[in-house]
């Protein structure tokens, strides 16, 4: 256990020290070459510092601290408005260049406190309802702009310069450099889509590292941009050996500043919040994933408030925001991570590797790692999230392939977000993103978590049943409800779903709470299903449950399904099998649960000949034909007997002629590649395969009897017969044919909520 421990902190830290590496560049890049050596400082620092913390003092499982690049990129902003507002231009002067550090050592360790403070305010938990398409936005507009930011050094520029600066010196372009950007994309796209790989970080650097070394060997070395190297002029110790005189100069200018430009307080404190929210998001939903797959249950405040120390330390260390987030969980989860230590073997790993490579800073080119982090940040953005825009684009040619309004609002939502970070900066595409936050929760108002309440529902299960059966359910579900939940249950809005069931179930004796559209249940969720069960009991309510559609993508599934077990209510992972255990169990036909009805129960004797004239006799669709017609209507009849799971027809097959279920129980299935659909079950009295009998064609699905059953065959002649030797029977059978399809199609055109639903 330990090793996989060990094995999978060492693999997640290959990509985290190249990632740390670059996040460090992006955030002091406004600080020019000067800046480069505290800049790689920034960035591993903080990676070793989330490590060392998560590992002594977190508790959940497979959380990897570090540097993120939408943090980074908020660092970089807050350097260059610093250094404009407060005209901290000459970063040859130490005073200045303090001044600068110890503005942004109070920007960074504010942004701790302000996590500490969510947390206590209970903000840390809402940030897990975040929407989906606001995260999705935040996911592309980073993952863009990482990319987009990095280009110049792809094309072996320097990586502070600016994309812009790119149109004014084209000749500064290196197509070697080119060259290995492009090897090291292939190489990572190659083992990250076609041979999925949790090392394809070190596949694409050893493919761009050999390139690299191959031209450098051709006396290219100088053309393939700038090493990472760079001696400080100030470095990060001289922070702590000058002067009193001098800390006294340092003080007496930041308080000139402060006075002569109060808003960089304003600003100090609103990168602070940003980048307090941003930790937080990525940070929950890191922890969320790991809880998914592992249906562990961590204390959220505890965690939160691992990371604001970490925050703070890091303020007070000089080194970037540290994050939990999804990509480094995801790759630790894959192998193998179930614990913090592994944490500590990442934080090792990223100190081992700095160790040995500290002699060869100056042979590391940038444009190597820049191309690790440009590539991992297009692939971060999700596969879906291009195909909406690719559908996005179709649709103007193909108004068949409009988007959903789902779809539209997340689109939408990614547009705004690129929009605003491209026009100003990375904080206002996040500011959109508040925006949208505040957009949504209104669209779905506090009541989101309950979908609708319905009571007798028209719709029923696939199922033919004889006309008396329907009348008894028709009575029966007047004291039934249906309650469709979807989303999140959680502390904002599951005690008024509480209150609310109550108020309207009170006089139902059978409920069934249809949970296929939860996608995350929290403790408060959890403790208020429990109590609504009791509730249940309590009043004599019957329950019953529909299990989430997709576990393994429901947060807090496993709670929610101890507490399902503990109640002892009957499950059903689909609507349409809870409505045909409802119908069962009102018509009192058989045990919860079970799938043969009581016709069908037993071994049916097939020795004993069936009166056929007796049984058409006593149908209602042929009950008032005269004896003679009803005598030579029975003749064309012939009996059919099957066993259970035997098949009576497949589909495709050649038809002849229509069938009458006397005893047991049938399905019709319809088989595509994969997957495998019943569309009806059909009880004695019911008409199966009229359909090929007056359309000739091949039979439409496959038929097989789901318990011993007994039949009457019609055969494709005898009927065609009928109208000529027995005109009424003909009549009352077409007509009979014609009420059982519109039967059908009505019952399908209800049920289509239940497919719906699921």
């Amino acid at each position: 256990m330990l090793l996989t421990e060990l094995k999978a902190g060492a693999v997640v830290a290959i990509a985290g020290f190249c990632q740390a590496f670059i996040y460090g560049l992006l955030a002091f890049s406004p600080l020019g070459a000067e800046g480069i050596s505290y800049a790689i400082y920034a960035g591993l620092g903080s990676a070793v510092l989330g490590g060392v913390v998560g590992v002594l003092l977190g508790k959940a499982p497979a959380q990897f601290g570090g540097p993120r690049g939408s943090t980074s990129f908020i660092t970089a902003g807050s350097v260059a408005l610093l250094l404009s507002t407060a005209g901290l231009s000459d970063m040859s002067d130490p005073v200045q260049f303090h001044a600068l550090m110890l503005l942004m050592a109070g920007q960074l360790s504010l942004t701790g406190l302000l996590i500490y403070l969510a947390q206590t305010q209970g903000l840390g938990r809402a940030m897990q309802f975040i929407p989906a398409p606001v995260l999705i936005g935040l996911n592309t507009m980073v993952g863009f702009f990482t990319f987009y930011s990095l280009i110049p050094a792809l094309l072996g520029m320097a990586v502070y310069n600016k994309p812009v600066e790119l149109l004014g010196h084209f000749n500064q372009i290196s197509l070697p450099a080119l060259v290995v950007s492009l090897c090291v994309g292939a190489g990572m796209l190659y083992f990250r889509l076609v041979k999925p790989s949790p090392l394809s970080t070190l596949y694409g650097l050893l493919v761009g590292g050999s390139v690299y070394i191959m031209l450098s060997s051709m006396g290219l070395g100088d053309s393939l941009g700038p090493k990472a190297s760079a001696t400080p002029m100030y470095p990060l110790t001289s922070l702590f050996s000058s002067t009193d005189q001098h800390w006294l100069a340092v003080g007496s200018l930041l308080k000139n500043l402060l006075i002569k430009n109060p808003e960089l307080l304003i600003q100090i404190g609103l990168a602070s919040v940003i980048a307090a929210s941003i930790v937080l998001i990525e940070s929950m939903c890191a922890h969320l994933l790991a809880d998914q797959q592992l249906e562990y249950r961590h204390d959220t405040a505890r965690e939160l408030n691992v990371l604001a120390l970490s925050n703070m330390l890091a303020g007070l260390l000089l080194v970037l925001p540290i994050s939990n987030f999804s990509n480094r969980t995801s790759a630790g989860l894959a192998m193998g991570s179930r614990s913090r230590w592994s944490d500590g073997t990442y934080a090792l790993a990223i100190v081992l590797t700095t160790a040995a490579l500290w002699q060869f800073w100056g042979h590391i080119p940038i444009l190597l790692v820049a191309a690790i982090s440009g590539i991992s940040s297009l692939v971060s953005i999700q596969g879906s999230t291009y195909r909406l825009f690719l559908r996005q684009i179709t649709g103007l040619f193909r108004p068949n392939d409009q988007l959903a309004p789902s779809e539209s609002f997340t689109f939408w939502v990614i547009v705004a977000m690129l929009t605003a970070a491209g026009a100003f900066n990375l904080l206002g595409g996040v500011l959109t993103g508040v925006i949208f936050v505040a957009v949504y929760f209104l669209r779905q108002q506090t009541g989101s978590g309950l979908s609708e309440i319905i009571h007798n529902p028209s719709v029923r299960s696939r199922t033919q049943r004889p006309t008396g059966d329907l009348a008894i359910l028709n009575q029966e579900f007047q004291y039934f409800s249906w309650i469709r939940f979807e989303g999140n249950l959680f502390f904002a809005n599951s005690p008024q779903i509480n209150m609310r069931l109550q108020d309207e179930l009170i006089q139902k004796q059978l409920v069934l709470l249809d949970f296929t559209r939860l996608r995350y249940i929290d403790d408060t969720g959890v403790d208020n299903l429990a109590r609504l069960l009791r509730w249940f009991k309590q009043h004599g309510i019957q329950s019953m449950v529909v299990l989430p559609a997709k576990p393994s993508e429901t947060g807090g599934f496993a709670p929610f399904q101890q507490v399902i077990k503990q109640s002892r209510v009957a499950c059903y992972p689909q609507p349409e099998e809870a409505f045909w255990a409802i119908e069962n169990r009102l018509l009192q036909q058989q045990k919860e649960g079970d799938l043969h009805s009581q016709e069908g129960m037993g071994t049916l004797d097939a020795t004993v000949d069936l009166n056929i004239e007796d049984i058409l006799g006593s149908h209602p669709a042929w009950s008032q034909l005269p004896g003679d017609q009803l005598g030579y209507f029975a003749k064309e009849w012939d009996a059919v007997s099957l066993d259970a799971h035997q098949t009576l027809f497949e589909k495709g097959q050649e038809a002849d002629g229509l069938y009458l279920l006397v005893q047991g129980q049938l399905s019709a299935w319809l088989e595509t590649p994969g997957h495998t659909e019943r569309l009806m079950r059909f009880k004695p009295g019911s008409l199966v395969g009229e359909m090929a009998l007056l359309d000739g064609q091949s039979r439409s699905a496959s038929i097989r009897a789901d318990s011993p059953s007994r039949l009457l065959h019609l055969s494709q002649s005898a009927f065609e017969s009928l109208s000529e030797h027995c005109p009424a029977a003909s009549q009352s059978l077409l007509q009979h044919i014609a009420v059982s399809m519109v039967a059908r199609l009505r019952q399908s055109n209800q049920t289509l909520l239940l497919s719906n639903n699921s």
